[in-house]
């Protein structure tokens, strides 16, 4: 089985140093009996997705944001909705390959024949994770598991302490739900190909990182 879990945009540096500082063992533990490889980043950081999930360069695909421009309609569409239906989850299902994908952001709905994708498992949000599972009885399945999935919403401006505790709750709870959904699939059903995405971390950078506090020491 080949298993992919992206840790979803962390600070690298910071990585770095809870593995050195012994915090983050099973992540070293993979370190020492894999390989490191630095992947060239997309032109346009709004791109990664769409670049990740087809396969292709930005100037191929043409989705450059999570907001792209349609110029045959003249409107704006979301990046999944203009997202080539020949997918690398797509590619592997058509191949005979089991496919067990939980949370990938910004997927478009696909109906896949060997393998299962959920989204909205860790929590959900309108745009960047929404609630949906193929086939689609799998997300009632993980809900009677987990519990309601809480619903994480970016503010965009200044959050509300009241706000930020909330999605802190939300955020702490993730790994849990997602340790638990990797378990209870892993176990129903064969797998050739696992994709995991900590979409956390890459909300907490959004909601919790001060710039403002880079290089600062206690």
């Amino acid at each position: 089985m080949i298993a992919v879990i992206s840790l979803e945009a962390p600070s690298v540096p910071l990585i770095e140093q809870l593995i050195g500082d012994n915090r983050m063992p099973h992540l070293a533990a993979l370190q020492r009996t894999g390989e490191n490889v630095h992947l060239a980043s997309p032109f346009l950081d709004g791109s990664v997705y769409s670049t990740l999930y087809t396969g292709h360069h930005v100037s191929e695909h043409g989705i450059y944001s999570l907001f792209t421009w349609s110029p045959s309609e003249q409107r704006l569409r979301l990046s999944y909705e203009l997202m080539p239906d020949e997918t690398l989850f797509r590619r592997l299902d058509r191949a005979g390959k089991r496919v067990l994908a939980i949370d990938p952001p910004e997927h478009p709905f696909q109906e896949m024949a060997n393998g299962v994708v959920v989204s909205g498992c860790q929590f959900r949000s309108r745009v960047h994770l929404a609630k949906w599972s193929r086939p689609r009885n799998v997300s009632g399945e993980l809900s009677k598991l987990l519990g309601k999935t809480p619903r994480g919403e970016e503010t965009f401006g200044q959050p509300s302490e009241r706000h930020l505790l909330h999605l802190r709750k939300i955020l702490m709870q993730a790994p849990g739900r997602l340790a638990g959904a990797v378990e209870r699939l892993l176990n129903e059903k064969a797998t050739d190909v696992l994709w995991v995405h900590m979409v956390r971390i890459h909300l907490a950078g959004h909601q919790f990182f001060n710039p403002a506090c880079v290089g600062l020491n206690g």
